[in-house]
């Protein structure tokens, strides 16, 4: 089946390249709007809207691909992304703290088919939220 996407929805692998790089600040909205600015408009468009609370928005997007994650994946990825603790604590620690919530050594963790993918699929849930499917990636 050969499904054509409307334009309104953003590329998956864009959507991946700047989720790799909001994970040094985390993705709340305040860090959103702050340090990505880009990811929020390419998740919720609308320059005629106030940046913070499309931010909000932004970080609702990405709480709803997580949650439709299998549920250690998903808590690795509130972890990796400062989404499970209003506390700010660096990449490294947060990604130690994953990387134990999979049963990983953060080494190993840290290689693409671990991360990277852990990312990837979270891109390709965010962009299935977006598109009303429910963003359901499995394990």
């Amino acid at each position: 089946m050969n499904v054509k996407v409307p334009a309104e929805f953003p590329d998956p692998a864009l959507i991946h390249d700047h989720l790799r790089k909001v994970m040094t600040h985390g993705a709340r909205a305040s860090v959103l709007a702050t340090y990505a600015p880009e990811l929020v408009d390419l998740l919720v468009p609308g320059a005629d809207t106030a940046l913070h609370g499309r931010a909000y928005d932004a970080e609702q997007a990405i709480r709803s691909g997580i949650s439709a994650m299998p549920s250690e994946r998903a808590e690795a990825l509130r972890i990796l992304f400062e989404l499970s603790s209003p506390t700010h604590t660096s990449l490294e620690s947060r990604r130690r703290s994953a990387a134990r919530r999979l049963g990983l050594h953060p080494t190993t963790f840290r290689k693409p088919h671990h991360e990277g993918i852990l990312v990837l699929d979270l891109a390709i849930s965010v962009y299935a939220h977006l598109r009303g499917n429910g963003g359901a990636v499995n394990a």
